[in-house]
This record gives structure tokens, sequence and C-alpha cells, in this order.
């Protein structure tokens, strides 16, 4: 297992080529995990396409196929999902003749060809007319689901022409709705060429090892998906970089039944400072988010002014009068009233729409002084003038842990530059000046606490839309604040939730017609468990 229980570690290519020479014993053993790959992969792909609220069944699927395993992958994914929509048809473009191929992905074109009779089969370096075919095909009215397993990670540059032409074709095909790259997307290597293509991949499947390619392009790969395989279940990999990708058993506690004997106090107690006249909503969603965190109580410190008018949206919060300005944010004279209530609390998080000022600022900066609590610091409390302040007090002995959730316009106000920066080394060095945790929102959601660096791949682009990060600010620090808990691992909780609730929000109603109050509804751990198709 990995270094961390909630993740899984990210390998170089090099790195995961040594990791599979030590880990597979036999060809049926690479043959029993290629099926299971298959099996993940078409589960996947089927979930992923109702994101484009058109049935699978109405699909049309070409599979790119190399000579390697992942082009058995790719093969034995096709056979799952005719299991699921037996209406599919399907085109199979082989780069390579059978007796070219590996042992086991050979085998997967024998258990296809078996199976799809009517699938059309060819080889593309010696079907001189298959570019012309396949331009046919993709000119018609009918929408396609195209499968990338051409070349994996083992692959050196640069792509032979043929599939440079394939590759071309299928990018620029406005009938392919949904693009799935088995692994890494084809064109995509540890030495990348400039200009050189790159399979348009909508989702990378990451078969049992996410490769760190995937995570150099910021996102412009295609959305990750980790398919665990149990590659880390029993043994220990050194990742050269130290970087990580979380896995299902991030909320591995939430499955777990509470104690017979507890009430409200055993889960803790959180307070939100947060609100202003302007932007009551972003502090609901923030409470809203928390009360479904597990936390035992949540308590909101908000201007005077709104508790009124707020408090109802959320009846579970108890609710404190805070001192505000004449534009109705809250003044510095409304730690006043939280150091009346010192020791009630065991997390806080501040920020979520309180807007900025001078008043605003000097809160959070004696907020940051004076609370010993656990303290995660979002949206208008991200201030570069705080960060001497968080300089401090780390600096102090027994320190609770402070969390940073900007996203990439927040963090350039913090780095006070306007060039962006979002390396993963920028990003430590960050952490490490402010002795924070911080986390990084954007299409590759990632934190470091200054030595180590985890990626979030759940989640997508329904998560762009204003009040997502207050979300996700109230579901960590509600995590944060129950007894017992770790900093990271509440962290890395908070992050898969609101991740995997999004995906769920946008598999039952797309992307685009939803308001980002609706993933409240989705909020639920899923059960860890592989796949239920070990074998096909």
């Amino acid at each position: 297992m990995s270094q961390l229980a909630y993740a899984d570690p990210i390998l170089t290519c090099e790195e995961a080529a040594q990791f599979e020479r030590s880990f597979f014993k036999s060809q049926q053993h690479v043959w029993t995990v290629m099926q299971m790959a298959g099996c993940q992969l078409a589960e996947h792909i089927a979930q992923d396409c109702q994101e484009l609220g058109t049935p699978l069944s109405d699909l049309n699927g070409i599979v790119l196929v190399g000579k390697g395993h992942n082009g058995g992958d790719a093969l034995l994914a096709c056979a799952k999902l005719v299991e699921l929509a037996p209406e599919l048809g399907w085109v199979m473009c082989m780069s390579h003749r059978p007796e070219q191929m590996r042992p086991n992905t050979r085998r997967a074109l024998e258990y296809v060809q078996a199976r799809l009779p009517n699938a059309e089969f060819y080889y593309i370096s010696e079907s001189n007319d298959f570019l012309a075919r396949l331009e046919y095909l993709l000119s018609k009215p009918r929408q396609w689901l195209c499968i990338d397993g051409f070349v994996g990670f083992n692959f050196r540059p640069p792509l032979s022409r043929d599939l440079v032409e394939v590759i071309q074709m299928v990018n620029a095909s406005r009938q392919i709705v949904l693009r799935a790259a088995v692994d890494l997307p084809t064109g995509l290597s540890s030495s990348p060429v400039a200009d050189a293509p790159v399979f348009k991949a909508d989702f990378v499947y990451a078969t049992g090892i996410v490769k760190k390619p995937l995570f150099d392009g910021s996102g412009r790969w295609g959305r990750v998906r980790y398919l665990d395989l149990g590659f880390f279940d029993h043994m220990q990999a050194e990742p050269s970089q130290n970087s990580f990708v979380l896995n299902a058993r991030a909320l591995e506690g939430m499955r777990r039944l509470r104690p017979t004997l507890c009430d409200k106090r055993s889960f803790g107690h959180l307070l939100i400072v947060a609100g202003s006249r302007q932007m009551p909503g972003a502090m609901i969603l923030c409470v809203q988010a928390a009360i479904r965190s597990g936390v035992g109580r949540v308590t909101v410190l908000a201007p005077q002014s709104l508790l009124p008018q707020v408090a109802l949206a959320a009846p579970e919060a108890m609710w404190l009068a805070g001192a505000e300005t004449a534009r109705g944010q809250l003044s510095g004279r409304a730690l006043d009233l939280l150091q009346e209530q010192n020791g009630c609390f065991t997390a806080c998080v501040c920020g979520p729409g309180m807007g900025s000022g001078s008043d605003t600022l000097e809160l959070v900066q004696g907020l940051v002084q004076q609370s010993a609590l656990p303290l995660l610091l979002d949206a208008d409390a991200l201030q570069p003038e705080i960060i001497p302040a968080l300089k401090l007090r780390s600096l102090a002995k027994g320190s609770a842990t402070v969390i940073l959730t900007p996203h990439l316009g927040e963090y350039r106000r913090l780095l006070q530059s306007d060039a962006l920066d979002s390396s993963a080394e920028k990003l430590h060095q960050f952490s490490k000046k402010t002795g924070c945790v911080t986390v990084l929102k954007s299409a590759q959601t990632c934190f470091s606490n200054g030595e180590q660096l985890v990626y979030s791949p759940f989640g997508g682009p329904v998560l762009a839309r204003g009040g997502s990060g207050d979300l996700l600010a109230g579901l960590i620090a509600g995590n944060l604040a129950q007894p017992g808990s770790d900093s990271l691992a509440a962290l890395a909780c908070g992050l898969a939730l609101h991740g995997r609730a999004a995906d769920d929000l946008a598999m039952a109603k797309g992307a685009h017609c939803v308001a980002i109050s609706e993933l409240l509804a989705f909020l639920r751990p899923k059960s860890s468990a592989k796949s239920q198709y070990s074998a096909l």
C-alpha cells in the first residue's frame, strides 16, 4: 500500500514499467487482470455516457486497437459493453496483425471476434481504403463512441504516419460525442514532442496505475478516471515525485456504523464565519454542506442584519449575530463575540461570501492569530495580507492545521503575481512558506502539505459554477471538526465526497441545466468494492 491510506502513487512511465515487471507473475495473471480492467472500463464508460443524455444503445463504437495490453483492455471493454447494450455496432481499427500482438491482446481479439460476429475489423497497415471508410462512417448522421487503445505508457515518439492520420480524423470529427482513452491517450508520453498529435480524450481511464504525464497538462489531456485494480493493496511503491491520486478509500470512514452510545456532542462543533449583505448565498451553501458532512453541530457567525432572512435556510444551525460594517460585512469587532464562545468549537471555516475590505481583513487576521482551532480559509478570506499571520501561526508549538482552498484566481492573488504558476513545485513552495495545506481548485484539483501532492480524480465541468467552492469548504471543514480526525484524511474525504457527488449529478442530469445546490442531494459515500466482474 502507498504511504497514504486514502491515495495511491502516481508513477512515471518508467516506474510503471518496472512495477509491472515485478507485479505480474505469469501470462495467466496478466489475462486475469486484463479481464478486470476490461470490465471496469466498460462500466465506467457506460456511466460517463449518461452525462451525454444519449442512451448507450443509440451510439456506435470505434475502437483503436494496438498490439499492447491497453489494446486488449479496449477489446474486452467492447465485449462487456455489448452485454450492456446489444444494439451497439463496432468498427475495430487494428494497428497490427494478430501474430504481431502481445499474447493476451491476441487472446482478447479472439474472444471478441467470437462474440461480435457483426463487427467490422480493419488492419490499417494493410487497408489502403480504411481512412476513406472511416471518413464515410463519420460523415453519417449518427453519434459515435471512440475508445483509444492504440499505444500505452511504453510508447516512444513519434507515431507512425498511419496512426497520425487516424488520430487526426477522430479528433476532428463532430460525430464522435465521447472519446475514451485507455491508460494514456495515444501520442502522449514521458517525452512529449511539440505539435505532435495526441488523441483528444474526454476521459482517460487509468488502469491500475495512474501515470505522471496525465497530470502534466493541467487537465488538457482529459478527465482522469482511476480504475483501481488492486496493484497497491499488498505492496509498497516508491514514486520519485511523491505524487498521489485519491482512491475510493478516502470515504472509508463514512461507510462505518456510528457508535450506539453517542449524541451530537460526539461528532464535533463547527464554527462558520461567513456571509455579507451582498453575498448571503455563499454562506448558506457552505452551511448546508457542513450540515451534511456528519459534524454534530454547526454555529454560524454572520452579520447581524442577515440573520432574520437566512436562519430559516438552515434551521439545523445555530446563529451568532456579528458586528457589521455599514456595507453589511462582518467587522473586526465580531471577534469579541467569538472570544466569549472560547472552547465551544472543534474547527472553523472562514470566508464564503464575506466580501473584502479592511474590517473583514482585520477579522480574518485576528482569527488566524488568536484561534487555536483547525482552520479552513476560503474565498474572501484568502488575501495576501494574511500570509504573515499564517507564518507566525505555523511557528507556534502545537498549532492546529490551516487549510487554504483557493481557485486559480485566488491563488494568483495570494502569490501577488499576474502570471499564474500552478506547478507542483510552486504549490509545495507556497505551502511550506505559509505552513498551510493548500488545495488548488482547478480542472485537476490537488492539495499539498509542502511534502506530498495529492490529486483528486473526482468531479468535472459540472463544478464550474459559482458556489461549488462554498460547498467544498463546508464539507471539508465539517470533516475537520469531528474529534479524532486527521486533517489530511478529513480533507481527502471532503474532496472525494464533493467530487463523486458532482459526477453523480452530471450522470443524472447532465452538466448544463443544473444548479450547484442540487449537488447536496447526491452526497453519499458509495461502496469502494472492486468491480463485480472479476472475469469475463
